[in-house]
């Protein structure tokens, strides 16, 4: 009894940091495969009919080298690589946006459905140098409540150049994230022959530091017991 409870409280330790379970999902880029590369002009595309439960509202809402710039800019979906990938041009600066719902139709969606509490995104740049390669997208989010850039917690390494950050629904309190409208991200003036790939955005819960310390210092104490025993 007492090497059981010691193995429980172990097993507790290592994992309610890091325990996870999904809600909505933004997008995992299983669905809609697609290649939008700009020419002579900016593309503004819209994917739709896309299965809700793998792109939040069904559609995706896609525009590549809006600011200018020359051929070479490009959205990628690979369905395979369950990857969405935003590149700028051999020779040119890069200009993108991805939006989910609008104005005109708001997603309507409750990312905290299951007592989710932080929007968790994947990611690896490649180009440029420094810092600025663990920056995680810049994602904007907009509820009846109000709209704002999310603030995200510094990310953490997932090896093979990728990251993982988590934007914490109370440090954004102004987004009513039970009725999440809209979200997007844009880039401006990506530098050349620079990328930023997406492995999935969704909602994820993560438990508060006092409930794991409260829920291991019980566990503790009943191995404590065991042993007076």
């Amino acid at each position: 009894m007492r090497y059981q409870l010691r193995v429980v409280v172990a097993a507790i330790v290592c994992w309610a940091p890091t325990t996870t379970s999904r809600a909505v999902v933004i997008d995992d880029y299983s669905v809609g495969a697609i290649a939008l590369v700009r020419d002579t002009a900016a593309i503004i595309h819209t994917q739709s009919g896309l299965d809700p439960s793998h792109v939040a509202g069904g559609s995706r809402n896609m525009t590549v080298g809006w600011g200018g710039g020359s051929a070479g800019q490009s959205i990628v979906v690979d369905t395979a690589d369950r990857t969405m990938t935003l590149a700028s041009g051999p020779t040119s600066l890069g200009y993108f946006s991805v939006e989910y719902g609008s104005v005109a139709s708001p997603l309507g969606i409750d990312l905290a459905a299951n007592g989710e509490n932080q929007l968790q995104v994947i990611f690896k740049r490649t180009g440029g140098s420094g810092a600025f390669l663990t920056q995680p997208p810049s994602i904007s989010v907009s509820s009846p409540t109000g709209s704002r850039q999310l603030a995200f917690a510094p990310p953490a390494s997932l090896g093979g150049d990728r990251y993982l950050s988590r934007a914490a629904f109370s440090d954004n309190s102004t987004v009513d994230f039970r009725n999440l409208s809209r979200l997007s991200f844009q880039f401006v003036r990506y530098s050349r022959d620079y990328s930023l790939t997406l492995y999935g955005i969704e909602s994820v819960q993560i438990p508060e530091p006092a409930t794991v310390s409260l829920g291991i210092a019980g566990l503790i104490l009943l191995s404590a017991a065991a042993r007076r025993r």
